[in-house]
C-alpha cells in the first residue's frame, strides 16, 4: 500500500504526478542528496552509498577507494556527486566480464567531478577488465611517478571520452 507523504493541503495533480509511472513523473521527481533523482538511483549508485567521503582530504583515501571499488563491483553504472574530489590509493577494477562505467557532471569548476590519485599511488587508478564508459570525470594523477590513468599499457590509446 503506498504511503501519502504529501501532506494533506497538497494539492491532487502533485499527489497523482507522484504515483505516475510516466516519464519525468513519479520517482523522478524526487531528488537525491548525493545527485539524481530515485528513478536514476534504480539504475546507478553512488560511492556515497558505499560510505565514500569525497571531500578531497588525502586522510580518507582509504574510504574513498574502497566505496569506489564496491560501487563499480555493483555491475551498476557509478554516478559522481558534482564537485566531489575522491582520493584514491588503490587500483579501481570491475568483477570480470563487467563493464566500468562511471559518469561525472558536465559542470565545470567547483562542480567538477575528480578522481585524485593520493601521494605515493602508484599503479593503475582505473583498470577495467572488459570495455569502459568514463566521461565528464576528471582523472589525476597529480604527476606521480609511476602512476597510470586507465586500463593498461595496449589500452592507452582507447582514449577518454
Amino acid at each position: 500500500m503506498p504511503i501519502d507523504i504529501l501532506a494533506r493541503g497538497a494539492n491532487t495533480a502533485h499527489r497523482q504526478n507522484l504515483a505516475s509511472k510516466a516519464p519525468r513523473k513519479g520517482a523522478s521527481l524526487i531528488g537525491m542528496d548525493s545527485g539524481g533523482t530515485v528513478r536514476d538511483r534504480i539504475n546507478w549508485v553512488t560511492p556515497e552509498s558505499f560510505g565514500a567521503i569525497g571531500d578531497g582530504n588525502v586522510a580518507n583515501a582509504s574510504i574513498d577507494t574502497s566505496a569506489l571499488q564496491q560501487a563499480v563491483k555493483s555491475g551498476k553504472p557509478v554516478l559522481l556527486r558534482p564537485g566531489a574530489i575522491y582520493q584514491i590509493n588503490a587500483e579501481i577494477r570491475p568483477p570480470d566480464g563487467t563493464d566500468l562505467v562511471i559518469s561525472g557532471h558536465r559542470n565545470t569548476g567547483d562542480k567538477q567531478s575528480v578522481l585524485n590519485a593520493a601521494p605515493g599511488f602508484k599503479g593503475w587508478m582505473l583498470r577495467p577488465k572488459a570495455s569502459y564508459d568514463i566521461r565528464d570525470v576528471k582523472l589525476n594523477g597529480n604527476n606521480l611517478d609511476g602512476c597510470y590513468l586507465i586500463g593498461s599499457p595496449d589500452a592507452a590509446s582507447a582514449g577518454i571520452v
